[in-house]
């Protein structure tokens, strides 16, 4: 049986006897006769699977029944809320309380479900600070953690420590004011911008600090008035979104719009020098001095040849264009959905668009440019043919 399950059966006895009393290892249940039956069948539940358990059943003073449990102390078992709490404050300091710790047993404290929740939310909190700060230590007794952050000030060209805490005495005061984990903070480990994310939330923190001079605490100031430090955060990284980040959308997205532009003109730089073998052919024809059906056999069929080849290259480049444009749709599309936070996606759409559309546009140039070299080719052909005739009738 797991210790869940161990507990709401324990839970079980309680809810039906009127009067229990526990320590470390010792649980006296008291219950009226008549409730003899139910509790057995709970009772041998609990010894069935807990071989090292023992009870001890018997008659008070003839009107009571008494069960009595014997063992080593029960997880998440407590005797008393101080008992509850100074356990769950130490697990929620290292960050080791988890789902399972919901099922616990507070004796004669009605609430004690609501201060797990508390205490789950506070863990929240606390891993937040350990991210933001990266540098935090416990107190020998595990009852306190201190957050070191360290500031740059420019003014003295030194490094400032701050010093923030979280103990036990503060925690218990005020553990049930501690406003609920804001969803905008939960930043997980695969957060696009994690580490930007996380900077801002260290230049909130200082900001907070600062505004409360030597008299700031992290439980009374953030913790349980969460709406200024959260503004300052929102305010900070709406401001990195406006300026860096969407200079590095800009700079990543001019940089693959030049690599593509860059590949377009190669294809048509690559083009123009093949395209000068036409050209080459009709001058050697002008220079032909005896006509005779052989050299004209000879020169025919180079400029066929090379009015072919020429032809099928400029045809060929004209896909290479088409696969640039979706290539470049493709990679700018990785960028902004795999590089772009939600929030960016919205500013920095109109930048995608345009971008395409300026690649799009320059395809279409170089697909004419290929188109007018192809036009320009068969007028070559046709003086040169004109040129043949001519000179193959003189």
């Amino acid at each position: 049986m797991d210790n869940s399950t161990l507990i709401l059966n324990l839970k079980s006895l309680v809810a039906i006897s009127d009067s229990t009393q526990f320590d470390s290892f010792v649980f006296i249940f008291n219950l009226k006769p008549e409730k003899e039956l139910e509790a057995k069948k709970i009772t041998e539940k609990i010894i069935d699977s807990n071989k090292d358990f023992f009870y001890e059943l018997y008659k008070k003073d003839g009107e009571l029944l008494q069960i009595t449990f014997v063992k080593e102390k029960i997880n998440n078992w407590f005797s008393n809320y101080q008992e509850f709490f100074n356990e769950y404050l130490k697990l929620a300091l290292k960050s080791e309380l988890s789902e399972i710790h919901k099922f616990c047993y507070v004796h004669e404290n009605e609430n004690y479900q609501d201060k797990v929740n508390a205490f789950l939310n506070l863990q929240k909190w606390i891993n937040l600070f350990k991210k933001v700060t990266k540098n935090y230590f416990y107190s020998h007794d595990h009852n306190s953690i201190t957050f070191h952050i360290f500031e740059d000030v420019d003014s003295d060209k030194k490094v400032r420590k701050h010093e923030i805490i979280i103990d036990s005495e503060e925690t218990q005061l005020n553990l049930m004011k501690i406003n609920k984990f804001p969803a905008s903070l939960d930043i997980s480990e695969n957060c696009i911008y994690n580490i930007e994310k996380h900077l801002v939330l260290k230049i909130a923190t200082l900001s907070t600090i600062k505004s409360k001079d030597d008299n700031f605490s992290l439980t009374r100031d953030i913790l349980c008035n969460a709406d200024e430090f959260i503004e300052r955060y929102e305010k900070g990284y709406e401001f990195y979104i406006n300026k860096y980040s969407i200079d590095k959308i800009i700079r990543e997205v001019e940089k693959a719009k030049i690599d593509y532009f860059e590949k377009i003109n190669n294809i048509i730089n690559d083009n123009q020098t093949k395209s000068m073998s036409i050209p080459a052919i009709i001058l050697g024809t002008s220079l032909v001095r005896s006509w005779n059906l052989s050299s004209a056999a000879l020169i025919i069929s180079s400029m066929l040849l090379a009015a072919y080849w020429v032809y099928l290259n400029l045809t060929h480049k004209i896909e290479s264009i088409d696969d640039c444009v979706i290539s470049a749709e493709k990679v700018l599309d990785h960028v902004k959905n795999e590089q772009v936070s939600e929030v960016e996606k919205i500013v920095s759409e109109c930048i995608f668009k345009n971008s395409i559309k300026e690649i799009k546009k320059k395809s279409k140039s170089a697909k004419n440019t290929i188109c007018k070299m192809i036009y320009s080719i068969f007028i070559a052909i046709f003086i040169w043919a004109i040129y043949l005739i001519l000179n193959i009738n003189n």
